[in-house]
């Protein structure tokens, strides 16, 4: 299922950006898309993700962790982002600073977790990635289930790959992590 566009004349500037974006959709190039939702399967390795990464966070008060937030990456930006997962440090946005109670939330994420499925383009994922790390992230996680894979980009062009019999190293980002890959599969097969 591709995304679908959402009355494609409507102007950049009639573009609701106050919290009227709702939670199935990304604004594209001034087009509110509706994205397709993540299965089952997708929505477990994601919550499977956080399962193992909330608690390292909290522990270590090194910033916010959810699901599927809607961002924009600038605050100029024309397009919002609605990633799978996603961590901001309290550098970004400090510990004391509530975030915002609409949407989107105008900062980018040191981490961003994409959970691969067959909706997934080869040429979103790269749009993602360059939006991502241009935006300043850190670490982009890319999952693919079927495959029980996971691809470790700490640059855009700079990936680990891992497999079930490997563990997911936090780097400098997550110092000290580690999650055995198995271990995001739970549940799933």
């Amino acid at each position: 299922m591709s995304p679908t566009v959402l009355d494609p004349q409507l102007p950049v500037a009639a573009v609701p950006l106050n919290g009227d974006i709702e939670r199935g959709y990304e604004l594209i190039n001034g087009r509110l898309v509706e994205m397709p939702p993540m299965s089952n399967r997708d929505m477990t390795v994601a919550d499977n993700v956080l399962l193992h990464l909330l608690p390292f966070i909290r522990q270590r008060r090194l910033g916010r962790a959810g699901r599927e937030w809607i961002v924009r990456l600038r605050p100029d930006a024309p397009r919002t982002w609605r990633p799978d997962a996603a961590f901001v440090s309290y550098d970004r946005w400090p510990a004391d600073r509530p975030m915002p109670e609409s949407d989107p939330w105008d900062v980018a994420p040191d981490w961003v977790l994409e959970v691969i499925s067959h909706t997934n383009s080869c040429d979103d994922l790269i749009d993602r990635l360059q939006a991502y790390f241009g935006a300043g992230a850190r670490q982009v996680w890319v999952i693919y289930p079927r495959h029980e894979r996971v691809y470790q980009y700490t640059t855009e062009t700079e990936v680990r790959i891992l497999t079930p019999v490997d563990e997911i190293d936090g780097g400098t980002l997550f110092s000290s992590l580690r999650i055995p890959v198995p271990a995001l599969f739970e549940g799933v097969a």
